[in-house]
């Protein structure tokens, strides 16, 4: 199964996680990475990727899921950022 470290295949965020297409990391973490965005819609636009391929928002909130709730991980991000 392509769940790991950014191995979905032809997925663009996974090729972001991989380094196949380069970006500035400006959090990295066991679990997220976090750039900006190529194409900012707002003054600060980051994306924060899960490491772990998802396929859709309500797979990392699954009950068997080992990942960190995104909320969670996004205000961590967001406080280290801003320091």
């Amino acid at each position: 199964k392509d769940s790991v470290m950014g191995n979905g295949s032809g997925c663009i965020f996974c090729k972001l996680v991989s380094g196949q297409i380069p970006s500035e990391r400006l959090y990295e973490d066991d679990q997220f990475v976090c750039i900006r965005d190529l194409q900012p819609q707002a003054k600060t636009h980051l994306l924060m990727i899960s490491k772990q391929h998802v396929t859709s928002l309500d797979d990392l909130y699954a009950p068997e899921s080992r990942a960190t709730p995104v909320g969670a991980a996004a205000l961590e991000v967001a406080t280290h950022i801003a320091r």
